[in-house]
């Protein structure tokens, strides 16, 4: 083989060397503008092939700079708007508008929950109402005599009613209206009620029972049936009844005359301290009977 020969061979070698550089090159190293598109329509055996397309501005996070067509790093054009990197982070633009950066961490802004939850409590007590248009009224109230506390409400709920003296739930009342039956000093105070419907609560105005000093003396009697010698004494025989009233400080001292058909005798207005009072019977021949036990009434 002569000098020209073996340059042409030579020359040959270099050249088929150089093209097969350059496939191997164009093979192993992707362009800047490859890219994997996924419209639905594969066309490779595997479930992971994707065909090729010339899609500009493709998003790659490998930090090797190399091409990976694993299942774990491919960028998706279908319907989903799914863009995945090798290192697990994931966009999702889908209807449920949810961003993943990773698998502890995920953020949500789906219409359905951030919608407004009226069945919060703060919902339900704003649609609940109650209204009160009469409130209790203050009272003095004369001792054993009844009294009745009234409210009237209206609200768009049953209505329920909780009554308090002195801030203290009062047991079993639980209507509309309170009543005392026989007032006593330990019934004075001050009175309100809570209305409530569903989850509404409203408190009345407060109403104050006072309970009026007792100034009054009531004293009843039955007829005698015998004198003070053990004689019988008829009601005909009976003129009158004599009733003697006095205090411990001697400021009264008087008697009152009774018609024989009475047998109940009252007194009011009576100063403050202790009244002693007795009766005695006056028969038709202006005899006068024996005083009978004293009894005592203190007003206080």
């Amino acid at each position: 083989m002569n000098l020209i020969s073996l340059t042409r061979f030579f020359s040959a070698l270099v050249f088929i060397a150089l093209f097969s550089l350059q496939g191997c090159y164009e093979q192993t190293t992707p362009g800047a503008n490859d890219a994997i598109t996924d419209s639905g329509n594969n066309t490779g055996a595997g479930p992971d092939d994707a065909s090729s397309a010339g899609s500009s501005n493709q998003p790659s996070d490998d930090s090797d700079n190399t091409a990976n067509t694993s299942p774990a790093n491919h960028t998706e054009a279908g319907s989903g708007n799914t863009a995945t990197t090798s290192s697990g982070q994931q966009s999702n633009t889908a209807p449920g508008h949810t961003s993943n950066s990773g698998a502890g961490a995920s953020t949500s802004t789906d219409s359905a929950a951030t919608a407004s939850n009226t069945n919060s409590p703060t919902a339900i007590s704003q649609r609940d109402s109650v209204t009160i248009s009469l409130h209790p009224m203050s009272q003095a109230v004369a001792p054993t005599t009844s009294f009745t506390l009234n409210v009237s409400a209206t609200g768009n709920k049953t209505l329920r009613y909780r009554w308090r003296k002195n801030g203290r739930v009062i047991r079993n009342a639980v209507r509309a209206s309170y009543t005392v039956a026989s007032a006593t000093a330990a019934d004075a105070g001050r009175y309100e009620v809570i209305v409530i419907s569903g989850q509404r609560i409203v408190m009345s105005r407060t109403a104050h029972i006072t309970i009026e000093a007792d100034r009054s003396a009531s004293l009843s009697w039955a007829p005698p049936a015998k004198r003070a010698d053990g004689t019988p004494l008829s009601e005909e025989e009976i003129a009158a009844y004599r009733i003697y009233h006095s205090n411990d400080d001697g400021s009264i001292g008087r008697d009152y005359e009774v018609d024989p058909s009475q047998q109940r005798f009252e007194l009011d207005n009576l100063p403050r301290g202790a009244h002693h009072f007795a009766i005695a019977t006056v028969d038709i021949n202006g005899m006068e009977s024996t005083l009978s036990a004293v009894v005592t009434k203190r007003i206080l």
